[in-house]
């Protein structure tokens, strides 16, 4: 199946994000205080959803349907601003009748074939960021901006350069 995918983002007071889809569905989220859930608590979310969905599918159809299945994802923060590894622990049921064969191709077929968001993560998609100017917040697609040079931004070429620390990943940022 070829399918591309869009969502968009919208930040309310400096922390409260919302994210749509174009089926009109939409997810909020934040800088990770109080209930809210972070952006790396999301990224893990759709890492644990996507498997958990083709996992149990790929069981289904092997002949062993799971009512239910928890999963725990975890990851290690690296010393710069991105996680170093993550884990999936698909915790199974007490008393499961499914034979250690067809788990192992379960998530073989899982971790290797099936869940986009974990293999996209696995092989290291490459990531833009484009400044867009719109005509109004959820009109035409608008117009890219030319990068701009080394040190600056498209969108004000009297920005300086990123700090030593920014380079190396150093600051904090909210996720």
């Amino acid at each position: 199946m070829n399918k591309d995918f869009t969502v968009r983002v919208n930040i309310s007071d400096g922390s409260s994000v919302t994210a749509f889809n174009a089926r009109q569905g939409e997810v909020h989220f934040g800088s990770g205080g109080g209930k809210s859930f972070s952006p790396v608590e999301l990224l893990l979310a759709a890492v644990g959803g996507c498997s958990a969905l083709d996992f149990t599918k790929v069981l289904a159809q092997r002949g062993h349907p799971l009512e239910v299945l928890d999963l725990e994802i975890s990851a290690k923060r690296a010393k710069d601003a991105r996680l170093e590894s993550i884990e999936v622990r698909y915790l199974l049921p007490a008393g499961i009748d499914v034979d250690d064969a067809d788990l192992e191709v379960a998530r073989r077929l899982t971790s290797e074939v099936l869940c986009t968001v974990s293999r996209t993560l696995v092989h290291s998609s490459r990531v833009d960021h484009l400044i867009v100017t719109t005509p109004n917040l959820w009109g035409a697609s608008g117009v890219e901006r030319e990068p701009a040079e080394a040190g600056g931004s498209s969108r004000d070429a009297g920005v300086t350069a990123l700090s030593p620390a920014e380079e190396k990943g150093e600051t904090v940022g909210d996720d």
